[in-house]
């Protein structure tokens, strides 16, 4: 009598751990024990389907969208290891401060320099990670593990990532979701069973995530959430407060580290995204139906999308019915629902309250869900749960498991399928503008693509179709000018830059397009004038101090051209056109261990010199000592 009342008390008890629903049936006193194989059969299978939906994107080019920019334009900065430390207190040439997902891309340099082939290597292993740590987090909460598995891999195999994967520079949400889910699975590791080395885990991943990303720093909020929701907190209290107290120590130094590095940047004139936020969450308030309706639906998907009344229409749909499901299914565990939508708010809802001031509209890539999404992968999974609690349905299982299977195959040709629009810049061009027909920035990129490969007919046909769409947008305009510059048209290229100064009078940017045509009519006083008015307006613009010293030299005056290039070194130290400048101007007035300097510190950064300028190299290796 008294062992059944022990026993009755025993199952009475509030568990002092992770509160979890209860397991349809009791669980057998010996379990037997998985092989190592029996394991990894479930991370095998997301390995295969992800390596099978994304193997083709390794031979992929560059998109012009971006990783170009980045890793082309600015292969310098990517090139010396040392900004991977340097990144954390200065921004160097990004709009913003994400060391981590920058320095992803100075360890990818490295080894494969401007090839892209190691880039994509390494966006499909985020992704492959994030999927690994999703199926762990719906083994904690305790789904049953064959629909974990079907729900990952329907995840893994999503169409909507593409951009995430095969686009190099979407890996950052993909990173995010890594060491987020990481991050939460060791949280719930330390609340069931304690231990050092999980609450160091769940420390050093959200720290890694928050240099990833700036809306990794709600991650807390959603954490103590967790805490209210799905842990019996009052007894977990002293693990909750250490846990807080390492978020506190965490939150401050990266809030000191940034803010430092922001102002650094922000003296060296780092050009930061123009941001308005005040009445544009109701502009973006279609982002909720559209991304939702995505990933129930992906029928809609587009490289550049553009907000569209089938989205929205099918969106709205889609929420009607999940809202619908959850009121019919009554064995749901609303805490975990509750939990699982405060996710989705605090890491969709901030990308929801602003517009880019360069666009006029919200940068709507569809790799932005990835992280939010994991919301409906547990909340399906949950649906699943509830149906099978109720009455007798396991003969019914077999279905699901066999619809499941279906919607894996099906997402995996799709998302093959829709990976070949991303095989290079003008696929991915081609792609986007029938996307957006009426975007001016599609254009501009395929007019971007058509400048870089030589082919300047058709860069000025897609430029002036972007001006026509937004004769406003004055960066287009700057871009036509270039086309006709480069096509030594400057008379062209003079009434665009003209026609940029109109509109904004006082940009850097365009004061140095006209300063660069007066210096190619060789009219080297107005270029002067020109260049100086830019540096006037910025005196951190590197660009235009570059052309004073190259202009300087040109007119016998070496001091002046010194010092502009020096300025160019201290504010752009990637910039390795300035070191070769010196090394010639030094040894031009007899500076010969000046120039030998600066030719050394082109060659610790891993630049060929000898090929850059081999007259130089042979005519100074009399002065090294």
């Amino acid at each position: 009598m008294s062992q059944k009342k022990k026993v009755a008390s025993t199952s009475a008890t509030k568990s002092t751990s992770t509160v979890f629903p209860a397991a349809k049936k009791p669980v057998a006193s010996i379990q037997p024990q998985k092989t190592l194989l029996q394991t990894l059969i479930p991370y095998l299978w997301i390995m295969g389907v992800c390596f099978v939906c994304y193997a083709q994107s390794l031979w992929f080019q560059f998109s012009g969208l971006d990783d170009s920019f980045f890793l082309v334009v600015y292969a310098q900065y990517f090139a010396d290891i040392k900004n991977f430390t340097r990144g954390f207190k200065e921004s160097g040439v990004l709009d913003y401060y994400r060391p981590l997902l920058f320095g992803s891309l100075i360890f990818d340099y490295q080894f494969t320099k401007t090839d892209p082939f190691f880039y994509h290597v390494t966006n499909i292993l985020y992704h492959l990670i994030s999927c690994f740590a999703l199926y762990k987090l719906l083994v904690k909460l305790k789904f049953d593990s064959i629909y974990a598995l079907l729900t990952t891999l329907i995840y893994t195999a999503h169409p909507m990532w593409t951009m995430a994967v095969a686009w190099i520079p979407g890996r950052n949400d993909p990173m995010i979701t890594m060491l987020v889910i990481g991050s939460f699975n060791y949280l719930i590791n330390f609340m069931q069973r304690g231990g050092f080395i999980n609450i160091f885990l769940h420390w050093l991943l959200f720290t890694m995530a928050l240099y990833t990303k700036e809306t990794s720093a709600l991650f807390p909020f959603i954490c103590i959430a967790y805490f209210f929701l799905l842990v019996d907190w009052k007894a977990n209290f002293q693990k909750i407060m250490i846990t807080g107290t390492g978020w506190g120590i965490i939150g401050l130094i990266w809030f000191a580290i940034r803010a430092e590095a922001l102002e650094l940047a922000n003296k060296n004139g780092t050009r930061f995204t123009s941001i308005i936020y005040g009445d544009s969450w109701l502009k973006n308030i279609q982002d909720w139906p559209e991304y939702i309706g995505k990933f129930s639906f992906p029928l809609n998907l587009a490289n550049f999308p553009k907000f569209s009344v089938f989205s929205t229409v099918v969106g709205c749909v889609v929420l009607v019915v999940w809202v619908v499901l959850f009121v019919l299914a009554k064995k749901r565990n609303n805490n975990l629902v509750i939990f699982w939508l405060v996710w989705m708010l605090l890491f969709f809802g901030p990308s929801t309250i602003f517009i880019f001031a360069d666009f006029g509209r919200y940068d709507y890539l569809e790799h932005r869900f990835h992280t939010p999404a994991i919301t409906l992968v547990v909340l399906m999974n949950e649906l699943i749960r509830s149906f099978f609690a109720v009455g007798n349905r396991e003969q019914l299982k077999k279905y699901f498991v066999w619809g499941l299977s279906g919607w894996v195959v099906i997402y995996i040709v799709y998302t093959i399928m829709h990976s070949w629009n991303f095989k290079d810049a003008e696929a991915f061009w081609k792609k986007a503008i029938e996307g957006a027909p009426n975007s001016s920035q599609v254009f501009r990129g395929m007019g971007k693509v058509y400048y870089d490969s030589g082919d300047l007919a058709k860069a000025e046909i897609s430029f002036m179709r972007a001006v026509d769409l937004n004769v406003q947008e004055v960066n287009t305009i700057s871009d036509l000018g270039k086309a006709y510059e480069a096509k030594n048209d400057l008379v062209s290229a003079e009434r665009c830059y003209r026609r940029t100064l109109k509109v904004d009078s006082l940009q850097p940017v365009f004061l140095t397009d006209m300063a660069r045509i007066y210096e190619k009519k060789r009219d080297l006083d107005n270029a002067e004038v020109w260049y100086m008015k830019a540096i006037n307006r910025d005196p951190n613009f590197w660009q235009a101090k570059f052309g004073m010293g190259v202009l300087a030299y040109q007119k016998g005056r070496p001091a002046d051209a010194e010092k502009f290039w020096l300025d160019v070194v201290r504010i752009n130290p990637a910039y390795n056109d300035t070191y070769i400048n010196l090394a010639v101007l030094y040894y031009y007035v007899g500076q010969y261990q000046k120039s030998i300097e600066y030719l050394d510190q082109l060659k610790a950064k891993g630049v060929d010199v000898e090929k850059l300028n081999p007259g130089l190299v042979n005519s100074l290796k009399q002065y090294r000592k």
